[in-house]
C-alpha cells in the first residue's frame, strides 16, 4: 500500500501534531509512506521512522506558479494508491483540487478537515476566494474525514458535501508517559512552588478568546490566592496580549512562556487547564489534559462538548468573561470536585480518544480506498 500525505502548514499546532501521531501509528503497519510537507522541520520528531519519507515543497501563495508546478511533479512521482491531505480548514493544500486532477488522476483522495468554518478576512475579496477554494477542494476527495460530530454537521449543513463521503474519526493521543523532570524544570524556570498554576496550551491566534481569558484572570486573581496563569504558545497577538495583560494586571501573575517544544511540563504543574477559543473542532490542547488527568475548563464550542460532560469537565458559553472566571474559580476551590472531574476526564480520554484508536480507524479507511482504486 504506498500512501502519500500532504500538508501546507509552516507551523506546529493540533493538526500537525494529529498528523505526526497518525504517521507513527501507520508506518507500524507496513505502509510504504511518503509526506509532502512545507516545513520538514516541524517534523523531525518523526523524521526517523522506518517506511516513511519527508520531503519538503513549499508553495509560497496562490500565485506561486513554479512551487505548484514542483509539487505537481513530486505528486506524480509518487505514485500512491491514496493521497492524504491534512486540511488544517476547508481552504488550505490550495492546489489539492489540481493536484488530484492533474497530478495523480484516478487517484483515490481522503481529507481531514480540521476547521470547518471558513473565518472572515479584513479583505473583501478573500472570503469569497477562501469558499471557492473550499468547495473545489471538498468536491475533489473522495472521502471528507472530521474530527468530530460537530464538524461533520457543518461540513455537510454550511459546503453542502454529501454524508456520504463524510466520515468522523476522533483524533487521538498516545498514553502519557509521565516524565517527573519535566515538571520540577517548568516549575523552577517560572517560580511556580507554592503557586496554583492555570495553564492554557494555545497558539495565539485570533478565534482562541485569549482576551477573554486575560480579563476573566483579572476576576480569578484577586479571589484566588497564589493563582498564577500560564499561556503556552506563541503567535503574531503575543505583543497584543502583553500589552493587554499589563494593562488588566496583576502582570506577575500572568506568563507568557513562548512556544514549547514539548508540553509535558506545563501539563505536570497544571492545577487546572483552560481552553477559552471561540471555535474549535477538536482541539489538542484538551485532548492532551484529558490524558494528563486534569481539571478542565473549556467552552462548549465545537467538538468540545463531545469530549467532555458534565462528569468530565466545565463548559462554559464562548466569549463570557464571568462564566469563565466562574468556572475556573469553581475548579480551583473545590478540590474533590477537580479531582473527580480530572479522574472521569482521563477515563473519557483512554476509551474514545486514545491514538491506538484513531489510527486503526484511519488505518481500515486507507485499506478500503486502496481497494477502490
Amino acid at each position: 500500500m504506498k500512501l502519500l500525505f500532504y500538508t501546507d502548514t509552516e507551523a506546529f499546532g493540533g493538526a500537525e501534531r494529529f498528523l505526526q501521531d497518525l504517521l507513527s501509528g501507520l508506518t507500524g503497519q507496513g505502509a510504504d509512506i511518503k509526506l509532502i510537507c512545507a516545513e520538514p522541520r516541524i517534523f523531525s520528531g518523526i523524521a526517523g521512522l522506518n517506511g516513511l519519507e519527508i520531503i519538503g515543497c513549499r508553495v509560497k501563495g496562490l500565485f506561486d506558479l513554479k512551487g505548484a508546478f514542483r509539487l505537481l511533479k513530486l505528486f506524480r512521482q509518487a505514485g500512491a494508491d491514496v493521497v492524504h491531505f491534512n486540511l488544517t480548514s476547508p481552504y488550505s493544500c490550495q492546489y489539492a483540487a489540481l493536484m488530484l486532477r492533474f497530478g495523480l488522476p484516478g487517484c483515490r483522495a481522503i481529507g481531514t478537515v480540521h476547521m470547518s468554518a471558513v473565518p472572515a478576512s479584513r479583505y473583501p475579496l478573500i472570503g469569497p476566494a477562501r469558499r471557492w477554494i473550499a468547495w473545489n477542494t471538498l468536491r475533489a476527495l473522495a472521502t471528507c474525514v472530521c474530527p468530530s460530530k460537530a464538524a461533520a454537521a457543518f461540513l455537510i449543513d454550511r459546503y453542502g458535501v454529501s454524508s456520504s463521503k463524510v466520515r468522523m474519526i476522533y483524533n487521538g493521543i498516545p498514553a502519557v508517559l509521565v516524565d517527573l523532570a519535566k515538571g520540577r524544570e517548568i516549575e523552577q524556570k517560572y517560580g511556580l512552588a507554592g503557586k496554583r498554576p492555570v495553564v492554557c496550551i494555545s497558539r495565539l491566534v485570533k478565534g482562541k478568546g485569549l482576551d477573554v481569558l486575560l480579563k476573566a484572570f483579572k476576576d480569578v486573581a484577586s479571589q484566588v490566592r497564589n493563582a498564577v496563569l500560564l499561556i503556552v504558545g506563541d503567535g503574531y497577538l503575543l505583543a497584543e496580549l502583553k500589552a493587554l495583560a499589563g494593562q488588566l494586571g496583576p502582570a506577575e501573575q500572568i506568563i507568557f512562556t513562548g512556544h514549547q517544544r514539548s508540553v509535558d511540563g506545563c501539563l505536570q504543574v497544571a492545577e487546572v487547564s483552560v481552553t477559552a477559543s471561540l471555535n474549535e473542532s477538536l482541539p489538542y490542547s484538551v485532548l492532551e489534559a484529558m490524558a494528563y488527568g486534569k481539571a478542565i475548563v473549556a467552552t462548549a464550542v465545537g467538538g468540545v462538548p463531545e469530549m467532555i460532560d458534565q462528569d468530565s469537565g466545565i463548559l462554559v458559553p464562548p466569549g463570557d468573561t464571568k462564566a469563565l472566571a466562574a468556572a475556573l474559580i469553581k475548579a480551583l476551590s473545590e478540590k474533590p470536585l477537580a479531582e473527580k472531574l480530572a479522574a472521569q476526564a482521563r477515563a473519557r480520554a483512554e476509551q474514545f480518544f486514545s491514538s491506538t484508536r484513531m489510527c486503526d480507524g484511519y488505518g481500515s479507511l486507507l485499506a478500503e480506498a486502496c481497494s477502490c482504486v
